[in-house]
């Protein structure tokens, strides 16, 4: 019975003492600040949609005029060097057109498909060729035009390291004012890292002037990144 009643005066003790030597501790001083970065580049590839727009008494004859058609375009695109992988046709429906229905369901008349073929084009130069001579092929519509980094990881990881290098100069200062020397990194988090593609509208259709040639300027891509960081005082 002295022997437990040792061991718990000990224990009680070593509690204490640990106590005492936590409330003794001076505590953590530091500094959280945010650091952030946007920059610019020009944008070296795109996507394009090309839509291919067919109408018919029967679904099938839809089916058949739209297989000519995306044959056509795709021939084309291969003389511009467009790789077969290169092209995915990313819409294809076919819905009914009614008539007029007096006290009674509206008949079918006919029907539309829609196709859309979405290419790659890692090569800007060609892009304006591609927008013309689809439409000159049977193209009814070029819907988005979407313009992006091949090498966009690149610039990301430059606009990381902008976003920490300021959130670091952010933190010297703030010593400097409170008379404190230079902090010490205590933990980084990254925020965001965003690279935003360009999208640009573009509406055409087979019934439009097609002896202009297309011309597109397109904007610059921005990348931002963000970080938060928290820097210990001595």
């Amino acid at each position: 019975m002295r022997k437990i009643v040792t061991t718990v005066f000990f224990l009680i003790l070593v509690s204490l003492a640990s106590l005492v030597s936590a409330s003794e501790a001076p505590s953590l001083r530091t500094i959280t600040v945010t650091g952030s970065s946007t920059i610019s580049c020009v944008p070296d590839m795109a996507t394009v949609e090309i839509r291919l727009i067919s109408s018919a008494k029967t679904g099938s004859e839809a089916q058949k005029q739209n297989a000519r058609l995306a044959k056509d375009v795709r021939t084309y695109l291969d003389t511009l060097g467009i790789l077969p992988s290169e092209i995915d046709s990313t819409q294809f429906s076919l819905t009914p057109q009614y008539g007029e229905g007096k006290n009674r369901p509206a008949p079918i008349v006919g029907y539309t498909l829609r196709h859309t073929l979405t290419v790659k084009v890692n090569d800007l130069t060609k892009l304006s060729a591609i927008i013309d001579g689809a439409l000159t092929h049977g193209a009814a519509q070029i819907g988005n035009i979407v313009y992006d980094r091949q090498d966009k990881d690149t610039f990301k990881a430059q606009a990381l390291t902008e976003a920490v290098c300021e959130a670091k100069k952010k933190a010297a200062i703030l010593a400097s004012a409170l008379g404190e020397p230079e902090p010490t990194l205590f933990s980084l988090s990254e925020t965001g890292v965003q690279l935003r593609p360009h999208t640009m509208l573009y509406k055409a259709n087979m019934l439009g002037d097609s002896s202009a040639s297309t011309e597109l300027s397109p904007n610059d891509i921005e990348v931002t990144a963000s970080v938060t960081a928290v820097f210990s005082l001595p």
